[in-house]
């Protein structure tokens, strides 16, 4: 275990850099650019809590702010898993140099780690738009979250390795 630590300090620059370029080209030839990471989940709460809420007619209280929690949750799994199933796919670089192969998939979570933090900041403002006290207790985000990105990087590594070998 020892060996995976010291090669995760050895190359954390190299990973910082792998997470960097990853931002970049997602946002490459958008014209939002990360403004879009905070519209994308904003619009889809407005458009489910249209449908859920008028026109189905259920009545919850806060229900934009539950759809967005949920919304913003899932996107984060479901971006960092996808993306993470094909973060070893670049045979050039891995052929010529040593590199951990698990440092890939780990940008790639961590790539989706900076973008659920935008949407985040969606969800403070439709918090303090809908008129939901902030207390301490959103510090306690922490813990699922963590937990959630331990799940996530697991699930990517196994991704990544079954997509390899059924290339």
């Amino acid at each position: 275990m020892s060996v995976y630590i010291q090669n995760f300090l050895k190359f954390r620059p190299l990973l910082m850099e792998l997470v960097t370029r990853d931002i970049k080209t997602k946002y490459r030839r958008s014209i939002l650019g990360v403004l879009w990471t905070l519209l994308n989940p904003l619009l889809m709460m407005l458009v489910l809590s249209v449908v859920f809420s008028h026109i189905f007619k259920f009545q919850v209280e806060n229900y934009p702010l539950y759809i967005l929690s949920g919304q913003v949750v899932f996107n984060f799994f479901s971006e960092s898993t996808s993306s993470a199933m094909s973060s070893i796919n670049n045979a050039p670089l891995i052929k010529k140099v040593y590199i951990p192969k698990y440092l890939f998939t780990l940008s790639r979570v961590a790539s989706s780690v900076v973008n659920v933090m935008a949407s985040f900041c969606a969800l403070i403002v439709v918090m303090v738009f809908s008129g939901i006290e902030l207390n301490f207790t959103v510090l306690l985000l922490v813990v699922p979250m963590g937990i959630l990105i331990i799940f996530s990087t697991g699930i990517g590594l196994l991704l990544a390795t079954v997509a390899v070998k059924f290339r």
